[in-house]
């Protein structure tokens, strides 16, 4: 029996392949690209590389055809989300994101991530689920640990000079009952003693260097704090390469080297070290209403009676999986950077102290993931040969939304129930509330939850701790008549978290597109942009893009809407200033640097067209105004198509 060779039918004509077009009575009749029909296509016979090659180009187009739309969706952190509710309770949402983009961020500019609160609240097991979209081997899980056994365990033994060494590689020391000569044996041993004098060399200056770059650490128990000071100038982002010594059992000094930036999320923090811990992360605080518990027993009950539905991962956690490493592998190859086109966002936060100016950084950090996240729809500005993807407004809204729904967990560093504590039981008593009172009041109020007085003081400690609770204390220095006053008014911070700006959306988009606006100004005037374009998903690279639409990805306006400068922006004071302003009202400013100086200039020498920068001494009478300089390069236009 011979074997059926696989076939491609060939255009007869232009011999490319050809495919089923339509049959009549008589035959089936082919047509290729080139639009020639055949009845009688070329068969010509595949071998195994063509076969081989055939399939595996079906295979990327079927993958790229599977993937391409969910690279697309404006909506892809909730359909993440959507999925994770199957086994996580959302009503720890922001613990999910938090999580989620922060362990994204390890692509860029890492950020960390401390989870707060009681034990059983789901602190390891969200964060582990969420874990589970990244690849495994850039994430490192790590339970009790020392120093030691981090530097074994993640760090590879080196050199003074950088270079790999294993210690299975030491000389061995030769025996005299391995030789027939003795003067073989005594040339064995001289080669020894030198090889050991060149490895004792090679020990002295050892270490053990622990890249970190493009990795999250996931800090499943309290990490000691040995571990914790080895790790905390790096959290800080303070050197990329940091050294660190610490003595053996046996008194032997040893060299870990820690190099670049994780991010690291903290599924438990030891109060001892609580307040260096917060000026170097995110705090977030699982919920622990009764509706999540309630959701939480459900997805528990679930999991036990239809085990089968939670054995693999399903089709859309697959997809995000293989979403992030393209995410990945993109950022590495084009070594792309992340831009915020917005320089004063900073007005939208707090600045009345000196923990908001970490705050701050710490939200420009994570801003990034946002835009990382949605590679292939954010634009990219070419400066000078690099590329920078640039955040767009979405990415703010999103991230300052989170920002805003963690903010008082991190500025404090303390769990949310006992900020809900705090707003529901102590603020509103102004004159001051003893701990028997509050401990009754809570317990009224929470019959399934009840705390003794022990568990409420531990809170009221807490907060007296981080200056929200002033304490008086009782006659004879009783503890029971302890008397709490309030000295945070809670409200009115989350009010003045958008301090200049009104909690409305309409109006906060229009001030950043307004700050937009400003940054491009000042950015075409200090630098050369010498393109605008934005990464096809399939083949990962770049198509080219107008400003137009550059503005329109980057912040979701028209350019005209964008650049009509404001009437209240400006009063004219005399005729020509109102000239100018009038003239400035009905073109663009120009977003333009050296690359159409040229061609302007001779657009402005012919006389038939004026180019968009608003000085109007550069304009000559006859000159039309278009909506942007004709020789700007990135829109790929020619100068026929701008005429018409």
């Amino acid at each position: 029996m011979t074997e059926t060779k696989e076939v491609l039918l060939l255009c007869p004509t232009c011999k490319k392949e050809v495919i089923e077009h339509h049959k009549d009575d008589v035959q089936t009749w082919y047509i290729c690209e080139s639009g020639h029909q055949t009845a009688n296509p070329v068969r010509k016979e595949l071998d195994d590389l063509a076969i081989f090659q055939r399939a595996f180009c079906g295979a990327v187009e079927k993958y790229a055809e599977v993937m391409e739309p969910l690279a697309l969706n404006p909506d892809l952190e909730q359909m993440f989300l959507d999925d994770l509710h199957k086994i996580v309770s959302a009503h720890d949402d922001h613990v999910t994101r938090a999580n989620f983009h922060t362990a994204l961020s390890m692509y860029n500019i890492p950020v960390n991530n401390a989870v707060k609160g009681e034990s059983g609240a789901g602190k390891t097991y969200g964060t582990l689920e969420v874990i589970d979209y990244f690849p495994e081997e850039d994430v490192h899980v790590v339970g009790s640990q020392s120093p030691k056994v981090v530097s074994h365990d993640y760090g590879e033994f080196m050199t003074g000079q950088d270079e790999p060494l294993n210690r299975e590689d030491a000389p061995v020391k030769p025996k005299s009952r391995d030789y027939d000569r003795p003067e073989e044996y005594e040339e064995a041993r001289q080669a020894y003693k030198m090889a050991k004098l060149d490895w004792d060399k090679k020990i002295q200056n050892s270490y053990y260097l622990i890249k970190l770059t493009g990795k999250t650490f996931v800090f499943l128990d309290t990490i000691s704090y040995e571990t914790f000071e080895m790790f905390k100038c790096t959290l800080s982002h303070d050197k990329p390469r940091i050294a660190h010594k610490y003595v053996d059992d046996k008194g032997n000094v040893h060299t870990t080297i820690l190099e670049g930036w994780p991010s690291a999320i903290f599924c438990s923090v030891d109060k001892k070290w609580l307040s260096e811990f917060s000026t170097r992360c995110f705090t977030v605080s699982p919920s622990t209403a009764r509706e999540k518990i309630g959701a939480g027993m459900e997805i528990t009950s679930q999991k036990k009676s239809y085990p089968w539905e939670y054995e693999k991962d399903g089709k859309t956690k697959a997809f995000l999986k293989a979403l992030i490493r393209e995410i990945r592998e993109t950022f590495k190859k084009h070594n792309l950077k992340v831009v915020c086109p917005f320089p004063n966002m900073w007005k939208l936060f707090d600045s009345n102290q000196i923990r908001d100016m970490r705050d701050y950084n710490h939200f420009c950090e994570i801003l990034p993931a946002y835009t990382m996240l949605k590679l292939f729809q954010r634009p990219i500005m070419v400066v000078n040969g690099q590329k920078w993807l640039v955040s767009s407004l979405e990415d703010v809204k999103a991230a300052k939304a989170l920002f805003d729904e963690i903010a008082e967990t991190t500025k404090s560093g303390t769990e949310k129930r006992v900020i809900d504590f705090y707003e529901n039981f102590v603020r509103p008593r102004v004159n001051g509330v003893t701990l028997d009172v509050l401990v009754t009041e809570y317990n009224e109020v929470n019959a399934n939850g009840v705390l003794s007085d022990f568990e409420i003081r531990k809170w009221l400690k807490r907060l007296n701790m981080i200056g929200w609770v002033n304490i008086r204390k009782g006659v004879q220095e009783d503890k029971r008549r302890d008397t709490f006053y309030p000295l945070k008014n809670l409200p009115q911070a989350k009010i003045s978290e958008t301090n200049c700006f009104s909690d409305k959306q309409l109006l906060l988009e229009l001030e950043l597109q307004k700050d937009f606006k400003t940054w491009l100004e000042t950015s075409s005037k200090k630098v050369t942009v010498t393109g605008y374009e934005i990464l096809n998903f399939r083949d990962k690279q770049p198509l080219p893009l107008t400003v137009e639409d550059f503005v329109q990805k980057t912040v979701g306006v028209d350019i005209n809407k964008l650049l009509l400068v404001s009437e209240t922006e400006t009063e004219p004071n005399s005729e020509k200033d109102a000239e100018t302003n009038c003239l400035s009202k009905k073109q663009p400013l120009s977003l333009i640097s050296e690359l159409c100086v040229d061609v302007c200039q001779n657009y402005r020498n012919n006389g038939d067209y004026g180019c968009s920068h608003p000085n109007p001494e550069s304009l000559n009478e006859k000159a039309v105004k278009p909506l942007r300089c004709p020789g700007y390069k990135p829109f790929n236009k020619s100068l026929e198509e701008f005429s018409q």
